[in-house]
């Protein structure tokens, strides 16, 4: 069973058969999904030096 969680606001969203394999899948539910998508459309972060998540919060970055 493989079960998907949302890598930006840790929502369950579904499951499904893993044809033997089981663990999580991150991907992005729906809702972070529109919201992404009305920030994109907005322009929001895309100018800006600190990027964004779909969820508006600045993501930050680390670099070794």
């Amino acid at each position: 069973m493989l079960v998907s969680v949302c890598m930006f606001c840790k929502v369950l969203y579904g499951s499904k058969s893993g044809n033997g394999v089981s663990g999580i899948s991150h991907g992005i539910c729906p809702a972070c999904e529109t919201n992404a998508l009305e920030l994109l459309e907005q322009g929001v972060g895309a100018d800006a030096s600190i990027p964004l998540s779909p969820l508006g919060k600045a993501v930050a970055h680390v670099t070794v």
